[in-house]
């Protein structure tokens, strides 16, 4: 079991110095992104479709935040669909899931979008070359903001295509940065480089590899080209024909980036059903073991086969978090309360004023050093009050319950620290769900 994770403070939020901002996807305009930085859950923001394009955003936290827990406590995403989330602590030059958008075609290759998907849950394209008259593929100019050498990172699977090749060119030189000619062998890649260094070339999920690719300098005042061929070899032969699965081709300036990239993963606890749940705020929630450190953060919603034909997301919390170095002590109450109200008729029967059923958790840290207990606990509640919000996960490495047990909340009252003996103290605190 791990210790208990306060998610505060809430980064995301508008703060007393900074404003962050949500950007991109497509979103309904009467609820729109900025919906998320809202206290109230069901003031949420709709995308415009389930389509990967409109149910994706940005956020700027202005500064970088050492980031423990991002959740979104409300949400719609079905039982098929799943959540990506990354953080960079510089915008990515080139950060694109597909060929649909910000490609152009190096003559005509066939694409089928989103034609396979991974156990990560991350979506490939399948693009091809039918045509021994000339090398297809797709293209795009990246503006590189420094020189130096860069990060690619390419996502690969087989198919029909006996050699592929991923190329960076520096147009203004004529001169390759990055050549990679990528070969199989019993759905394995192997890679040939004939220019740049191949860094990794890792399975991310069955038979899918992320290739990692570091460039010779560039000089950020050239023009360079990212080229992609799905059937080439190193003379970039016109005559080559066949298909690969592509996708996730990532663009970056340090070898850091992304600091977090959690995968694409279900927010529905496994084996449960929406009935199983009704009644439940269940939340996508993911935790770090240790501060990620970004100040840009992206989350995808993969979920095309929504019913409803979009994705409702109530609340997002980009959080930093207090992890007490000595866990809860035996006792803590998990408890659901409600405001219904029972009414009974001069006839007998019963009325009734139904309201939601909340959770709530009383607990005690105890043993407590006194440094980390004023810069922690007692500096949340002088913070947060009654009224200001966080989010608390009961057990960060719980897989079962912790959908029961992770939750937006608010101190339910002010608790004292009590002296308990010398330099330790004992903090009792309350909390309640926000719904």
């Amino acid at each position: 079991m791990a210790n208990c994770l306060f998610g505060w403070p809430v980064w995301s939020d508008v703060g007393i110095l900074y404003t962050p901002t949500l950007s991109g996807g497509s979103w309904n305009a009467t609820l729109p992104l900025t919906n998320l930085q809202d206290r109230r859950l069901a003031k949420v923001a709709r995308s415009s479709s389930a389509a990967i394009t409109s149910t994706l955003f940005d956020v700027d936290l202005k500064a970088t935040r050492a980031v423990r827990l991002v959740a979104i406590p409300k949400h719609t995403i079905s039982e098929a669909g799943t959540v990506r989330v990354r953080g960079f602590s510089a915008l990515p030059i080139v950060d694109s899931l597909d060929f649909g958008t910000g490609w152009s075609s190096l003559s005509s290759p066939t694409r089928s979008a989103a034609a396979f998907t991974g156990s990560d849950g991350i979506p490939l394209d399948l693009i091809g070359d039918d045509s021994a008259a000339g090398a297809e593929g797709y293209t795009r100019t990246p503006t590189f903001g420094s020189s130096g050498q860069k990060v690619l990172r390419v996502r690969v699977k087989e198919n029909t295509s006996a050699s592929s090749v991923v190329r960076l060119l520096d147009n203004t030189a004529g001169a390759s940065r990055i050549f990679a000619v990528v070969t199989w062998s019993g759905g394995v890649p192997q890679v040939a480089m004939t220019a740049g260094t191949l860094v990794e070339s890792l399975e991310v999920a069955t038979g899918v590899y992320r290739l990692t690719f570091l460039s010779s300098a560039v000089t950020a005042a050239n023009t360079h080209l990212l080229r992609v061929y799905p059937a080439a070899d190193s003379g970039l032969t016109v005559t080559n024909t066949g298909a690969l699965y592509c996708g996730c081709v990532e663009l970056y300036d340090t070898a850091t980036d992304p600091v977090a990239d959690t995968g694409a993963t279900p927010p529905w606890p496994a084996g449960l059903t929406a009935e199983d749940l009704d009644g439940l705020n269940v939340p996508y929630v993911k935790t770090w073991t240790s501060d990620q450190s970004a100040r840009y953060w992206r989350l995808e919603v993969f979920d095309t086969a929504n019913t409803a034909g979009y994705v409702d997301l109530g609340r997002l919390i980009i959080a930093g978090g207090f992890q007490p170095t000595i866990n809860l002590s035996r006792g803590a109450v998990l408890e659901l309360e409600t405001e219904s109200e029972r009414m009974i008729t001069d006839g007998g029967a019963a009325l009734y004023n139904e309201r939601p059923v909340r959770r709530t958790l009383a607990g005690v840290l105890d043993d407590q050093a006194e440094a980390e207990m004023f810069t922690s606990l007692w500096k949340m509640q002088k913070q947060l009050g009654i009224t200001g919000q966080l989010f608390f996960v009961y057990d960060p490495s719980d897989t079962t319950y912790l959908h029961d047990r992770a939750f937006l909340a608010v101190f339910r009252k002010l608790t004292p620290l009590e002296d308990a003996y010398v330099g330790r103290y004992k903090a009792p605190f309350a909390l309640v769900e926000e719904l």
